[in-house]
Order: C-alpha cells, then structure tokens, then sequence
C-alpha cells in the first residue's frame, strides 16, 4: 500500500493488541534506533515518540509508573497521532510501541499505556 507517497508494506501485526509494525520504502530521513529488550524499571525517564496533533518529529518526556506483564503504563504524552511510535528510554533505546492515553474527562490528560518491545515480533530480534 501507498502513504503519503512512501510504499509500505505490514511487517506484523497483532489485532487483539491493535498494533502493526509497517515497512517503508526511501525514509531516508528516519534515523534506525536501536532496540533495548530489558525491562523498563518503575520511575524510569522515558520519552514517547510521535506526530502529537500533526506535528512532525514531536517527543514528551515522562516516566514509568506501571508495570505489567504485557506492557508500560507511563505519564508521557499520547496525543492524536502518537499511537504506533515508539517509545524510548534514557538511552534512546526503542522499549516500546504507544498504544492509547485513558483519560477520565475524554481530554489529552491521563496515563498512557504501551506494548513491550519484547510482545513485538519484528524482523531481527
């Protein structure tokens, strides 16, 4: 399939976990992260990658707050358009993927939640 002119391609995908890891072509401006597969500790710094309210290369700064088994709770930022990026620790390591904000009042302001990197299967793990 085609975005916004990029041909892509689904790597892998999980829909009871509504997450797709997708491929595109000629992203020269993409810089490769590395990937950090230990787990995150509570009260860790951690940053969330995304396109917050449609603006290109955005980053909110937060910390762990929860620990499961399947993934992150954080007090980082998820606004529209930050679901599927990643997110990063102090190291700029890729931990995890952003997932969804669970507000009280339907606002931008609550706790958000992300997939472990280690629940991803991607190519190279």
């Amino acid at each position: 399939f085609t975005v916004n002119g990029f041909k892509a391609k689904v790597i892998s995908y999980n829909k009871n976990s509504d997450w797709a890891l997708v491929a595109c072509d000629n992203l020269k401006t993409l810089k490769a992260f590395r990937v950090h597969s230990k787990e995150l500790e509570l009260l860790e710094k951690v940053y969330s990658i995304g396109w917050h309210f449609g603006q290109v290369k955005s980053m909110s700064l937060g910390h762990v707050s929860n620990i499961s088994n399947d993934g992150y709770v954080t007090t980082t930022a998820l606004n529209g358009g930050c679901s599927g990026g990643p997110l990063l620790n102090q190291e700029f390591e890729v931990c995890g993927i952003n997932k969804a904000i669970m507000s009280r009042y339907g606002d931008w302001a609550g706790v958000s939640y992300h997939i472990k990197i280690t629940e991803v299967d991607y190519e190279g793990k």
